[in-house]
């Protein structure tokens, strides 16, 4: 794709980007487009600020918010524009953060030279009382909006979503204090909390979290209670804080400990979780260690000692990836996949079934139980030498592994991945219905007939038995090293020979797509074989092929990196007397061919 077709595709999926965030407002669509969207597609066009974080949610809505109430108020900066109409404000801002920023300083001129109405409560009434003199009250006018953004310094107020006061579906509330003053702000469509917001937008602190819990519960939105916003509710309703969390903690849903630790500090681990959903950890916030954890799905991937002698009662997956977790319980089953990669197992349980994905991947395990069970296997950088009692596999990856053999009943759903493995055999017999990949092995040797979705061997060392060789599909042989003397090979896909190093061609090639082209090997003199094929790839530099050589659709010759496609007579017209064009895109012209890329 050229720069310039990837610019327009790049600054389309910003446009309908933009178009979500708009909602239908052309005006706001337009400033977002001078704005956000030309910032996000500048960045991912030029890969420009790599280093800078995908930008939020909340980053987003307080922009979208901001403009808003700008054409809510026009706003005198919306009039300054350059030749395209676009204001000149809004194409200062190179990042995303820096236009946050712009908001931010934005917004507390604004609330500044506003002000507020003295009394807090004008424009409200009581929604719910949450205890301690704490309550929720409802935002009723124009006012109470522009007191709330003001002193809360985000954009509710300003004209921005004044219209939506007379909307019945729309609710917006406030969390007081005893004293009356706003805390968070809570934007409700119809039963669906839309946003709770703190100060400048940010998340609210866990502690007015927690205060609000009441109304969470009354609203049916136990997402903020489930530990991502440093707040978890129990099975007897009881709300915690991270740094208050029981030594036993049951939760009837999913369980998410993420969320930053109240004052930077790490809390501690309940010893025992249970939960009748997910569990997912993050160590970075916490310290101590797990004994128990029973539930639907586990993530722990990445903790360390968090799970070193946790005993794990998991019906679906559980991913302790990276963890120093020394064992498993045996007779451990999961209907979903089991994520060990790069922790500190070194052996696996007795009786473990796996009905998803077994990834094993850089761990120090070499030997597979005899009654391991598993739908698919990731062996990649190991020590494992066999697949054990694993017949039916959807996927087998064992890339860069010591996988030295293949079981010749073997039946692969999908890949079998052995690239620079120390495999040396593809037995007879074996199934791989979309595909094996051997490339970069040493030494490999072929079965007379290979029936794979496609075959690839690049780069390694190949071996054929002489006589008769068939692949049901295609063969990639690109920079391998084999012989070819005295073999026939029928492909019923491409056969990719292009910088093979052989000592000769093949007796025979019946295939669809033969591609010789020798770039990076030594040039054929004459190409002699016994050929059927429907397109024929070869090098510029090569010498014109024989009579046995029958092309029935196309030649492409290569030359300089590009490929050229000749009708066949005048592709063989062309090698017969190249000196006669001035280049191979003349020639290619002067046949009726055409440029075929790169």
């Amino acid at each position: 794709m050229t720069r310039s077709a990837r610019r327009a595709s790049v600054q389309e999926k910003a446009s309908q980007a933009m178009s979500i965030l708009s909602e239908g407002d052309e005006r706001l669509h337009f400033l977002l487009m001078c704005s956000l969207g030309r910032i996000i597609a500048n960045e991912e066009i030029g890969k420009a600020h790599s280093d800078q974080a995908e930008p939020s949610f909340r980053d987003l809505r307080h922009i979208v918010d901001w403009l808003r109430a700008a054409i809510f108020n026009d706003a005198p900066w919306l009039s300054k524009v350059d030749d395209s109409g676009r204001p000149r404000k809004l194409l200062k801002y190179g990042t995303v953060a820096a236009m946050v920023a712009e908001v931010d300083r934005d917004m507390l001129r604004q609330a500044r030279r506003n002000g507020a109405p003295s009394d807090g409560l004008e424009g409200t009434e009581s929604y719910m009382e949450l205890g301690e003199g704490w309550c929720l009250v409802r935002l009723l006018t124009a006012r109470a909006l522009d007191y709330e953004s003001s002193m809360m310094q985000h954009c509710i107020g300003n004209g921005g979503y004044d219209a939506q006061l007379a909307d019945p579906e729309s609710l917006f509330l406030s969390l007081r204090d005893p004293s009356g003053k706003p805390h968070a702000t809570i934007a409700v469509n119809g039963s669906e909390i839309v946003d709770v917001s703190g100060k400048q937008n940010e998340l609210p602190r866990t502690k007015y979290i927690k205060r609000m819990a009441p109304f969470f519960l009354k609203v049916g939105d136990v997402s903020y209670l489930d530990g991502s916003y440093g707040v978890v509710m129990d099975v007897h309703g009881k709300v915690y804080g991270y740094d208050e969390l029981p030594e036993v903690l049951e939760v009837s849903g999913d369980l998410h400990l993420h969320h930053d630790s109240p004052h930077g500090a790490k809390c501690r681990l309940p010893r025992v979780i249970r939960a009748g959903g997910g569990v997912a950890i993050e160590e970075d916030i916490f310290e101590g260690e797990l004994e128990l954890v029973e539930a639907e799905r586990v993530d722990v991937a990445g903790t360390g000692m968090l799970a070193k002698h946790c005993a794990f009662k998991v019906s679906h997956e559980l991913d302790l990836s990276g963890s120093d977790i020394e064992q498993l319980p045996d007779n451990l089953v999961l209907n979903g996949n089991l994520q060990l990669k790069g922790a500190a197992l070194t052996h696996l349980p007795k009786g473990l079934s796996v009905g998803g994905e077994l990834d094993l991947k850089g761990t120090d395990i070499s030997v597979l139980p005899d009654d391991l069970s598993a739908f698919s296997i990731r062996i990649e950088d190991t020590e494992v030498t066999s697949l054990g009692p694993l017949r039916l596999l959807k996927d087998v990856f064992a890339a860069n592994s010591k996988l030295a053999e293949l079981p010749a009943d073997l039946f692969v759903q999908d890949v079998l991945d052995i690239s620079e493995s120390a495999v040396t055999a593809i037995p007879e017999g074996i199934c791989v219905l979309r595909g094996i990949s051997a490339s970069g092995c040493k030494h490999i040797r072929l079965p007379r007939r290979l029936d794979v979705g496609y075959a690839d061997f690049s780069r390694s060392g190949v071996y054929m038995k002489p006589g008769d060789f068939e692949c049901t599909h295609g063969m990639n042989l690109n920079a391998a090293r084999v012989i070819l003397r005295g073999r026939k090979i029928v492909c019923g896909g491409r056969l990719d020979l292009a910088a093979t190093h052989f000592d000769r061609l093949p007796d025979v090639i019946r295939a669809p797509h033969v591609n010789l082209e020798r770039r990076f090997a030594r040039e054929l003199n004459l190409i002699d074989s016994d050929i059927e094929t429907d397109v024929l790839v070869m090098s510029d530099a090569d010498a014109e092929f024989g009579s046995r050589v029958v092309v029935r659709e196309r030649i492409e010759i290569v030359a300089f990196g590009q490929s050229w496609s000749f009708p066949v007579d005048g592709a063989r017209r062309y090698l017969a007397n190249r000196a006669a064009f001035h280049s191979i895109a003349a020639a290619c012209d002067h046949f009726g061919g055409s440029h075929a890329g790169y």
